[in-house]
């Protein structure tokens, strides 16, 4: 049994009316807050009160994504053992769809991101940069 001590956060966001879940991957906790306090910010100053979930490794991310359609996730890429690298390709492999925006300080995986066909890359995590790749998600019937 693999169990990593990673924060994973799901973050649902209704669009138009149109609910939209978010996924967000991060090793580093004060990074993890960081991403969460944004996208819950922008969802609500968009009119939604965003509820944030909370699972704990990878294993338990796995298994909540069996039972939860899940339409984005910010994978963060700086993960020293490659963590967040294996769960973007477990997750490309269970959904084409799925929307994948990498979260890395610097430029790393860059051959490995465009093979899994991310749809955004962050390398600040500020509202502005957050807000972008909102606004040019590509999600599921979107594409």
């Amino acid at each position: 049994m693999l169990h990593l001590p990673h924060r994973t956060g799901l973050v649902s966001w209704r669009i138009e009316g149109i609910e939209i879940s978010f996924l967000v991957y991060e090793q580093n906790h004060r990074r993890y807050r960081k991403l969460e306090r944004l996208l819950s910010g922008i969802c609500r100053r968009a009119g939604d009160d965003v509820p944030v979930y909370r699972v704990n490794g990878l294993e338990e991310c796995v298994r909540y994504l069996e039972s939860e359609y899940i339409d984005a996730v910010f994978v963060s890429l700086d993960d020293p053992d490659g963590s967040g690298l294996f769960l973007s390709e477990s997750l490309r492999e269970r959904d084409e769809s799925l929307a994948m925006i990498a979260v890395a300080k610097t430029p790393v995986h860059v051959a490995e991101c465009w093979k899994l066909h991310f749809s955004g890359y962050l390398d600040d995590l500020s509202e502005a940069g957050v807000s972008d790749e909102l606004e040019n998600l590509r999600c599921g019937s979107q594409i």
